[in-house]
């Protein structure tokens, strides 16, 4: 039995073009390597990542810093969870920046301002300070962010917002946490049906526009008449510019940084209220400061965005995990007779082996005869004609590293003596096979 393996011709290429035909193209699934995991660092300083050589992909988990609590008053919001995959190429470099919590040791001092008593977390996005040194709102957390060597930005965990300040009589509206707004500040009751109004909590950033400040306190005329209230401009909660959080509006908490970062929420208005009965005076607690925005560029996949786990004190983390191609080594065989006279049954065994090191799935081998007739065969086979050629297709789904299958096929000699019959084999999965030269074989035998 003669075995040719490479440029066959006639009838012997024919059947192996057949072989071709009956199998289609594939794609590639990916393994798992060893993550390396990016903490926090005073000041948030640049760290980087070089990928593997051979790796086609990241999976990345970044979470963003979380937002102070007000003094005393409204609990800070949680930083952002962002989870994706994102495409890569081996031997490149990606830069981290681990935003920290607000008011966290080594935080950013508070731009030296001299009201600033509670420090937004440092990050890519850096959250905002409070702004007044009685009762303060809490600072916004930092945000986290990962991107290419030219600073293409590929992904941001945001920060969440700080908590609002309370008021005498009144709680503070707590941070929102990356994404989600602050929530308003509690009222204040007055006199009879009168109430001073809580400030509204500042918008969270998008991925399109920072987010805005929450309302001013407000009240209800209700039997009262306003003596007292503050109408200047910082009293009223500022809008984030890019990815920076805005600073707390006196004690409104601060936004958290992010893509974009979030608004602060609004101070409550100093009231004064008198009746005919008597008089009675307050304010609302402030609002809580807006989350900074999370982000995930286009090309990611798998993307889940959601809040993180990690609580106020661990600061924001990247955890880094390279994916590279699987590879396992299909190659096929044939056993047959030596020879065969015409009108005489003979039978072709085809083995497929996996040398791995990983499990083949999606195993297809295509199988062609010569000079056969009233073929048949063990196992599930699909059949098909390509340019006159009986082809047969076995779809045998996953074959493990070390394991291999064999397919028979059994037909009647119809070539003529001096003639040759012959068979082909090419065997092929969707995983990625490091040495594709032995899927294909072709045999032969003169009819005697």
């Amino acid at each position: 039995m003669s075995r040719i393996r490479t440029r066959p011709t006639g009838r012997a290429a024919i059947a192996l073009a057949a072989c071709a035909g009956l199998i289609g193209a594939v794609g590639t699934p990916a393994a798992f390597a060893a993550a390396t995991t990016f903490s926090y660092q005073a000041g948030a300083p640049t760290q980087t990542y070089s990928v593997p050589s051979g790796a086609s992909a990241v999976l990345v988990t970044a979470d963003g810093g979380s937002g102070a609590a007000g003094a005393s008053g409204g609990a800070g919001g949680a930083g952002g969870e962002v989870t994706a995959t994102l495409p890569v190429s081996g031997g490149s470099t990606l830069n981290v920046i681990v935003g920290g919590d607000a008011g966290a040791a080594g935080g950013d001092g508070c731009d030296g301002g001299v009201d600033d008593t509670s420090c937004g977390g440092p990050g890519a996005g850096p959250g905002g300070d409070s702004q007044q040194a009685s009762a303060p709102g809490g600072g916004g957390g930092g945000a986290t962010e990962l991107t290419d060597a030219s600073r293409n930005i590929l992904l941001v965990a945001g920060g969440g917002g700080g908590g609002g300040a309370p008021s005498p009589c009144a709680d503070g509206g707590p941070g929102g946490a990356a994404g989600i707004n602050g929530t308003d500040g509690s009222n204040c009751p007055l006199v009879g049906s009168a109430y001073a109004g809580g400030a509204g909590g500042g918008n969270a950033g998008t991925t399109t526009a920072p987010g805005t400040g929450g309302s001013v306190g407000g009240f209800d005329s209700s039997g009262c008449v306003l003596s007292l209230y503050s109408s200047s401009p910082e009293d009223d909660g500022v809008g984030a510019t890019g990815s920076a959080g805005a600073d707390g509006s006196l004690s409104g908490g601060a936004g958290g940084g992010g893509y974009n970062g979030g608004g602060s929420g609004g101070t409550a208005g100093g009231l004064g209220c008198s009746t005919s009965s008597g008089g009675a005076s307050g304010s609302g607690g402030a609002g809580g400061g807006g989350g900074g925005a999370s982000f995930a560029e286009s090309t990611a996949t798998g993307i889940s965005i959601g809040t993180s786990g990690r609580g106020f004190g661990a600061n924001g983390q990247v955890t880094i995990t390279p994916i590279y191609p699987a590879k396992a080594d299909l190659s096929v065989t044939i056993s047959g007779p030596s020879s065969a006279t015409s009108g005489a049954k003979v039978s072709y065994k085809f083995t497929v082996a996996n040398a791995g090191p990983a499990a083949a799935a999606s195993v297809q081998t295509g199988v062609a005869t010569t000079g056969l007739g009233s073929v048949t065969s063990t196992g599930s086979a699909g059949n098909g004609t390509v340019a006159g050629i009986t082809g047969l297709l076995f779809d045998d789904g996953s074959l493990a590293a070390g394991s291999s299958v064999t397919y028979t096929v059994t037909g009647t000699v119809t070539a003529k003596h001096g003639a040759k019959i012959g068979a082909a084999a090419g065997t092929r999965s969707s995983v990625s096979d490091p040495n594709p030269l032995n899927n294909a074989v072709l045999v032969s035998e003169p009819v005697s």
